[in-house]
């Protein structure tokens, strides 16, 4: 039982010892769940042309995306950052894949909203 213990122990300490990592969502170990989805953020104003948001979030247990924070965005002030977070509410990574992100690590995402005004 003592030996077990010891084994279970041992393990979680090699987990801890491997340092977080900061994935990019285009990395070809990063795959989503089918269930996964995400949502398009609200644009602001009226204006033509692209926007993109960088977003940074933590991954939990269960492959969630959580704290997530706004770390760039171009240009400024097209992108509503509380929306642009909150398209990240119901997508999942799927965590299964060893060498694949794991909880902990954390996860880039660069939103793009391309926006046309059709003229009437």
């Amino acid at each position: 039982m003592f030996t077990v213990l010891a084994a279970a122990l041992s393990l979680v300490a090699q987990d801890a010892d491997i340092p977080s990592r900061d994935w990019r969502d285009t990395d070809a170990l990063v795959s989503f769940m089918p269930d996964s989805r995400m949502e398009t953020p609200v644009p602001i104003g009226s204006w033509t042309g692209r926007a993109s948001m960088t977003v940074r979030c933590m991954i939990m247990e269960t492959g969630q995306y959580d704290a997530c924070r706004v770390i760039g965005e171009t240009p400024p002030r097209q992108i509503n950052a509380r929306t642009a977070i909150r398209a990240f509410r119901n997508a999942r990574l799927d965590l299964s894949n060893p060498a694949g992100p794991r909880a902990g690590d954390t996860i880039t995402t660069e939103l793009i909203l391309n926006r046309a005004w059709i003229r009437r």
